[in-house]
């Protein structure tokens, strides 16, 4: 009887050390949530800022070819030849009259990058390093 008692004195203590240490997982785990979700909404908003649409908005263009490849330069296109410009609010068609290439500001250098097709035509494959914005 006397070590039934202190057998069950002893579960009741590794229970109740049990439950507080589930206690402490959990709100760990919520504390992981809490800070991960804000991690997430955070990341979510700077890519916003970043993304294509955003650029559009704010002033920029993407150029495409009629087969939806990227105009990165001047010599990408050919006098006469069909060019639609993807803007914020919509797009534009237009024909190359002449293209005259001009030295970027400040004396950067253009990347060549590889021509991607884009499958939509839209021009907005890649996010803002990955497609070729200029102002609009």
């Amino acid at each position: 009887s006397r070590l039934n008692n202190a057998l069950k004195a002893r579960l009741r203590q590794e229970r109740h050390a049990l439950e507080r240490l589930t206690d402490r997982v959990r709100a760990a785990q919520r504390s992981a949530l809490v800070v991960a979700g804000a991690r997430l909404d955070s990341t979510g908003r700077q890519l916003r800022l970043v993304g294509p649409i955003s650029v559009l908005q704010r002033g920029y263009s993407v150029t495409s070819r009629a087969d939806g490849t990227v105009v990165r330069a001047p010599d990408d296109v050919k006098s006469g030849e069909p060019i639609v410009t993807r803007l914020a609010e919509g797009r534009i068609e237009s024909i190359v009259g002449q293209s005259l290439a001009a030295p970027l500001p400040g004396g950067a250098r253009s990347a060549r990058h590889s021509r991607r097709k884009r499958p939509d035509g839209d021009g907005l494959e890649g996010g803002l390093f990955g497609a070729a914005e200029s102002p609009g």
